[in-house]
């Protein structure tokens, strides 16, 4: 398994924030802005560079699900409002307002 962070920020601006919080050593690869501005554009990426056959990919807007939908990867949403939430299950991406409830379905599911 290789985990990615797709971000909007500037790579620099990720790998610091990463740096900070004691989570760099935990991403194989880092996708900014600089490589690809769209969210599909990014995800692709992920896929070319790291060889994987999956993805699920963990965002917190309608563009992330959907894009993670168009190149046929598992969307899951971290809502942060209860409108996110009831779109993201009306879609079919299982979503919650909790990261660790999202996590341990990933981890269930990878099993």
């Amino acid at each position: 398994m290789k985990v990615c962070l797709v971000t909007k920020q500037s790579r620099r601006t990720a790998e610091i924030a990463l740096k900070n919080i004691r989570l760099k050593d935990l991403f194989d690869l880092v996708v900014s802005r600089e490589e690809e501005i769209t969210r599909r554009g990014q995800l692709e990426i992920c896929l070319m560079k790291t060889h994987v056959a999956s993805l699920f990919h963990i965002g917190d807007m309608m563009v992330d699900i959907v894009s993670t939908y168009r190149i046929g990867g598992l969307p899951l949403c971290k809502a942060n409002r209860i409108d996110n939430l009831i779109q993201s299950l009306r879609l079919g991406a299982p979503a919650s307002m909790s990261l660790p409830t999202l996590l341990r379905f990933l981890r269930e599911i990878a099993d």
